[in-house]
């Protein structure tokens, strides 16, 4: 598997299960122990979405309401409920 390749699974895996931060480095952590050779992985979700922009893959948070039924962006990003 590719770094990239690992990178954009780990990034989906977070915001499948809105995993923090801190969880995802401390994810990403117990893998880098768990590899015996040298590897080029990244060390923590800085260095992850650098890579993933560089590439033009970065992203947008975008505001939903509470109920998950709409999405908050361009003229209505402000908005708090449908």
């Amino acid at each position: 598997m590719s770094v990239l390749a690992f990178v954009t699974r780990l990034i989906a895996i977070k915001s499948k299960y809105f995993f923090s931060n801190k969880c995802f480095n401390d994810l990403v952590q117990l893998i880098e122990d768990a590899f015996s050779e040298p590897h080029n992985l990244p060390k923590d979700m800085y260095q992850c979405k650098r890579l993933t922009k560089s590439l033009g893959m970065g992203y947008a948070k975008i505001d939903m309401c509470t109920d998950n039924c709409i999405l908050f962006c361009d003229d209505d990003k402000d908005e708090k409920s449908a």
